[in-house]
């Protein structure tokens, strides 16, 4: 990991709302305490875990109580 990628990084939560504008900061949170944010195919451990640019965090659909949709009717993307 070079310098770049280390000032590139960012919490989950903070990169889940920033590609899904649907979502708020509380409601990422939420989803990544409850297991339902994969990081390269893993849950998050954590609400602020550390993701780089090189990860892929997105949320787990196949688990959701909410179905595919937010509480706003926006449907969750994948992180790219």
């Amino acid at each position: 990991m070079n310098m770049n990628d280390v000032s590139a990084c960012k919490p989950v939560c903070d990169a889940l709302v920033e590609q899904n504008p649907g979502v708020g900061r509380s409601q990422a949170a939420v989803l990544a305490m409850e297991g339902l944010v994969l990081v390269n195919g893993l849950p998050a451990r954590h609400p602020g875990q550390v993701v780089g640019p090189t990860d892929r965090p997105r949320h787990d659909r196949r688990h959701s109580d909410a179905g595919e949709t937010t509480t706003r009717g926006r449907h969750l993307t994948r992180i790219t």
